[in-house]
Protein backbone atom coordinates (compact mmCIF):
# COMPACT_ATOMS: atom_id res chain seq x y z
CA UNK A 1 0.00 0.00 0.00
CA UNK A 2 1.40 3.50 -0.52
CA UNK A 3 1.94 5.66 2.59
CA UNK A 4 0.96 8.75 3.77
CA UNK A 5 3.87 10.89 4.14
CA UNK A 6 2.99 13.09 0.95
CA UNK A 7 -0.59 13.42 2.43
CA UNK A 8 0.23 14.61 5.49
CA UNK A 9 2.84 16.49 4.62
CA UNK A 10 0.88 18.64 2.36
CA UNK A 11 -2.61 18.68 4.80
CA UNK A 12 0.27 20.54 7.10
CA UNK A 13 1.25 22.76 4.71
CA UNK A 14 4.54 21.91 4.01
CA UNK A 15 6.80 21.58 0.49
CA UNK A 16 9.27 18.48 0.33
CA UNK A 17 11.67 20.97 1.21
CA UNK A 18 10.34 22.14 4.41
CA UNK A 19 10.01 18.70 5.72
CA UNK A 20 13.49 17.53 4.46
CA UNK A 21 15.19 20.38 6.27
CA UNK A 22 13.12 19.70 9.52
CA UNK A 23 13.93 16.31 9.46
CA UNK A 24 17.88 16.50 7.94
CA UNK A 25 17.11 14.97 4.62
CA UNK A 26 18.15 15.83 1.43
CA UNK A 27 15.15 16.81 -0.68
CA UNK A 28 15.94 13.55 -2.96
CA UNK A 29 15.46 11.42 -0.22
CA UNK A 30 12.18 12.17 1.42
CA UNK A 31 11.17 12.03 -2.04
CA UNK A 32 12.10 8.77 -2.77
CA UNK A 33 10.24 7.80 0.52
CA UNK A 34 7.06 9.73 -0.77
CA UNK A 35 6.71 7.59 -3.58
CA UNK A 36 8.14 4.70 -2.18
CA UNK A 37 10.74 4.14 -4.82
CA UNK A 38 13.04 3.91 -1.18
CA UNK A 39 12.11 2.83 2.05
CA UNK A 40 12.67 4.03 5.06
CA UNK A 41 13.80 2.09 8.04
CA UNK A 42 11.69 1.48 11.18
CA UNK A 43 13.41 4.39 13.34
CA UNK A 44 12.66 6.68 10.24
CA UNK A 45 9.28 5.60 9.88
CA UNK A 46 9.19 6.21 13.88
CA UNK A 47 10.66 10.00 13.64
CA UNK A 48 8.27 10.71 10.93
CA UNK A 49 5.03 9.77 12.71
CA UNK A 50 5.92 11.33 15.52
CA UNK A 51 6.52 14.11 13.90
CA UNK A 52 3.19 14.19 12.18
CA UNK A 53 1.66 12.84 15.78
CA UNK A 54 0.03 9.80 14.19
CA UNK A 55 0.56 6.17 14.96
CA UNK A 56 3.37 4.30 12.40
CA UNK A 57 1.30 2.27 10.82
CA UNK A 58 -1.29 4.32 9.64
CA UNK A 59 1.83 6.71 8.15
CA UNK A 60 2.97 3.25 6.51
CA UNK A 61 -0.67 2.52 5.19
CA UNK A 62 -0.87 -0.27 6.93
CA UNK A 63 -3.87 1.27 9.07
CA UNK A 64 -6.57 3.71 8.10
CA UNK A 65 -6.86 4.20 12.07
CA UNK A 66 -5.23 8.06 12.26
CA UNK A 67 -5.19 7.81 16.22
CA UNK A 68 -4.48 4.21 16.89
CA UNK A 69 -6.87 3.29 18.91
CA UNK A 70 -6.16 -0.35 18.59
CA UNK A 71 -2.54 0.26 19.79
CA UNK A 72 -3.53 2.55 22.38
CA UNK A 73 -5.71 -0.02 23.67
CA UNK A 74 -2.97 -2.98 23.38
CA UNK A 75 -0.82 -0.77 24.93
CA UNK A 76 -2.86 0.74 27.78
CA UNK A 77 -5.31 -1.86 28.79
CA UNK A 78 -8.05 0.85 28.30
CA UNK A 79 -10.42 0.94 26.15
CA UNK A 80 -10.89 3.55 23.15
CA UNK A 81 -14.68 4.93 25.85
CA UNK A 82 -12.75 4.80 28.21
CA UNK A 83 -10.23 7.28 27.00
CA UNK A 84 -12.66 9.47 24.83
CA UNK A 85 -14.52 9.35 28.38
CA UNK A 86 -11.35 10.57 29.99
CA UNK A 87 -10.83 13.45 27.65
CA UNK A 88 -14.20 14.40 28.57
CA UNK A 89 -13.49 14.77 32.21
CA UNK A 90 -10.29 16.54 31.49
CA UNK A 91 -11.62 18.89 29.01
CA UNK A 92 -14.93 19.57 31.43
CA UNK A 93 -12.05 20.29 34.35
CA UNK A 94 -9.80 22.51 32.31
CA UNK A 95 -6.66 19.62 32.61
CA UNK A 96 -7.33 19.97 29.06
CA UNK A 97 -7.64 23.53 26.86
CA UNK A 98 -9.04 21.42 23.82
CA UNK A 99 -6.59 22.63 21.88
CA UNK A 100 -3.97 20.27 21.36
CA UNK A 101 -3.73 17.65 19.34
CA UNK A 102 -6.31 15.12 19.83
CA UNK A 103 -3.55 12.53 19.28
CA UNK A 104 -1.55 14.59 22.89
CA UNK A 105 -4.96 14.49 24.24
CA UNK A 106 -5.62 10.67 24.10
CA UNK A 107 -1.46 10.35 25.13
CA UNK A 108 -2.43 12.72 28.81
CA UNK A 109 -5.94 10.94 28.90
CA UNK A 110 -3.82 7.62 29.71
CA UNK A 111 -1.45 9.43 31.97
CA UNK A 112 -4.64 10.66 33.99
CA UNK A 113 -6.33 7.09 34.31
CA UNK A 114 -3.02 5.26 35.15
CA UNK A 115 -3.33 8.20 38.48
CA UNK A 116 0.02 9.76 37.43
CA UNK A 117 -1.81 13.24 36.62
CA UNK A 118 -3.00 16.12 38.08
CA UNK A 119 -6.10 14.41 40.53
CA UNK A 120 -5.57 14.29 44.08
CA UNK A 121 -4.25 10.18 43.45
CA UNK A 122 -1.53 11.88 41.39
CA UNK A 123 -0.32 13.87 43.39
CA UNK A 124 -0.42 11.22 46.50
CA UNK A 125 1.76 9.24 44.25
CA UNK A 126 4.06 12.15 43.34
CA UNK A 127 4.47 13.27 46.68
CA UNK A 128 5.47 10.17 47.91
CA UNK A 129 7.93 8.98 44.59
CA UNK A 130 9.25 12.61 46.37
CA UNK A 131 9.44 11.26 49.89
CA UNK A 132 11.07 8.44 48.78
CA UNK A 133 14.33 10.07 46.35
CA UNK A 134 14.46 12.51 49.42
CA UNK A 135 14.98 8.91 51.57
CA UNK A 136 17.57 7.87 49.41
CA UNK A 137 19.16 11.25 49.22
CA UNK A 138 19.51 11.24 52.99
CA UNK A 139 21.39 7.62 52.99
CA UNK A 140 23.67 8.97 50.28
CA UNK A 141 25.08 11.50 52.58
CA UNK A 142 25.69 9.40 55.61
CA UNK A 143 27.43 6.75 53.29
CA UNK A 144 31.16 6.90 53.32
CA UNK A 145 32.33 6.04 49.02
CA UNK A 146 35.80 4.75 50.51
CA UNK A 147 33.64 2.12 52.51
CA UNK A 148 31.49 1.25 49.81
CA UNK A 149 34.44 0.51 47.45
CA UNK A 150 36.07 -1.36 50.24
CA UNK A 151 32.72 -3.25 50.03
CA UNK A 152 32.64 -4.01 47.16
CA UNK A 153 35.80 -5.02 46.64
CA UNK A 154 35.72 -7.65 49.30
CA UNK A 155 32.64 -8.76 47.85
CA UNK A 156 34.65 -9.47 44.33
CA UNK A 157 37.44 -11.28 46.04
CA UNK A 158 35.09 -13.27 47.75
CA UNK A 159 32.95 -13.87 45.03
CA UNK A 160 32.76 -17.39 42.96
CA UNK A 161 30.74 -17.26 40.61
CA UNK A 162 30.98 -14.70 37.27
CA UNK A 163 27.30 -14.30 38.45
CA UNK A 164 28.33 -13.09 41.90
CA UNK A 165 30.98 -10.95 40.68
CA UNK A 166 28.23 -8.88 38.33
CA UNK A 167 26.48 -7.51 41.66
CA UNK A 168 25.80 -3.98 41.37
CA UNK A 169 27.25 -1.91 44.10
CA UNK A 170 23.88 -0.57 44.26
CA UNK A 171 22.76 -4.30 45.37
CA UNK A 172 25.46 -4.47 47.95
CA UNK A 173 24.59 -1.74 49.31
CA UNK A 174 21.06 -2.38 49.76
CA UNK A 175 22.24 -5.72 50.95
CA UNK A 176 23.78 -4.38 53.90
CA UNK A 177 22.54 -5.70 57.25
CA UNK A 178 23.69 -2.84 59.19
CA UNK A 179 23.88 0.22 56.74
CA UNK A 180 25.81 2.23 59.58
CA UNK A 181 28.60 0.11 58.78
CA UNK A 182 29.12 2.08 55.42
CA UNK A 183 28.42 5.38 57.30
CA UNK A 184 31.01 8.37 57.46
CA UNK A 185 32.64 7.13 61.35
CA UNK A 186 31.81 10.87 62.58
CA UNK A 187 27.87 11.08 61.36
CA UNK A 188 24.94 9.45 64.29
CA UNK A 189 23.24 6.51 62.78
CA UNK A 190 20.58 7.49 65.50
CA UNK A 191 19.95 10.92 64.12
CA UNK A 192 19.85 8.91 60.63
CA UNK A 193 17.16 6.47 61.44
CA UNK A 194 15.38 9.02 63.58
CA UNK A 195 15.12 10.96 59.83
CA UNK A 196 14.42 7.84 57.89
CA UNK A 197 11.54 7.14 59.97
CA UNK A 198 10.01 11.12 60.32
CA UNK A 199 9.78 10.55 56.50
CA UNK A 200 8.63 6.98 56.37
CA UNK A 201 6.10 7.98 58.70
CA UNK A 202 5.30 10.99 55.95
CA UNK A 203 4.93 8.62 53.44
CA UNK A 204 2.41 6.12 55.82
CA UNK A 205 0.29 9.08 56.52
CA UNK A 206 -0.22 10.38 53.07
CA UNK A 207 -1.01 6.53 51.46
CA UNK A 208 -3.19 6.81 54.29
CA UNK A 209 -5.30 9.93 52.92
CA UNK A 210 -8.67 8.64 51.22
CA UNK A 211 -9.47 10.59 47.54
CA UNK A 212 -13.15 10.92 46.12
Amino acid sequence: MENRLAELRKSNGLTLKALADALGLKDNTLSQYETGKREPKIAMWERLAEFFEVPTPYLMGLSDDPLGWKQWEKQTGFSRKQIQDEITRLLATHHLTGNEPYYSQIGIAVIFLNGDGETDTGVKRYVDKQLQQLLNDVRSQYEDPQKIMELSKNHVDHAKTPAEKSVTIGQLIANVKDPSSIFFDDMDADVYNQISEIISNARKQIASIETK
